[in-house]
């Protein structure tokens, strides 16, 4: 009995140990196949996102042959002040120069509407004022 009870513990160890040996194996094995398993799902999704970002890109390239828009910006209110200061300055730059040309040919059309007879000149026997002279030698008090 010794003998068969030693060999049956001789057995059960080297089952244990092919047991032992093969428990990790086993476990990769169901882990790859997790993996193998989740993969495919990952690649599934993604085939997907590209078959409907390409169908994005073509029905926008249908409907809009230019580029893509962009959002304009509204200028900041500095840049809104200058622009219609440079307006105003335009403006009035430009009109100066039309109303100095119009009035200038206003006082042409006035002048050549005169005649000679309507100017009054001054007659000539009138004397004017005697200037004082003042000499260098003047001897006044007003040092």
């Amino acid at each position: 009995m010794n003998a068969d009870a030693a060999a049956v513990e001789a057995d059960a160890q080297a089952a244990k140990r092919v047991q032992d040996a093969l428990e990790p194996k086993q476990k990769a094995a169901a882990q790859a196949a997790k993996d193998a398993e989740r993969l495919e799902r990952e690649r599934r999704r993604l085939e997907s996102f590209a078959e409907d970002n390409k169908k994005k890109k073509a029905a926008s390239a249908a409907s809009s042959v230019s580029a893509p828009k962009k959002r304009k910006r509204e200028p900041s209110k500095k840049v809104q002040i200058a622009d219609l200061l440079n307006e105003v300055t335009e403006t009035v730059i430009s009109s100066i120069p039309q109303q100095a040309a119009q009035v200038e040919e206003e006082v042409e059309e006035q002048l050549q509407h005169r005649s000679t007879r309507q100017r009054v000149s001054e007659p000539a026997s009138q004397q004017q004022p005697e200037k004082k002279k003042r000499s260098i030698y003047d001897f006044s008090d007003s040092e």
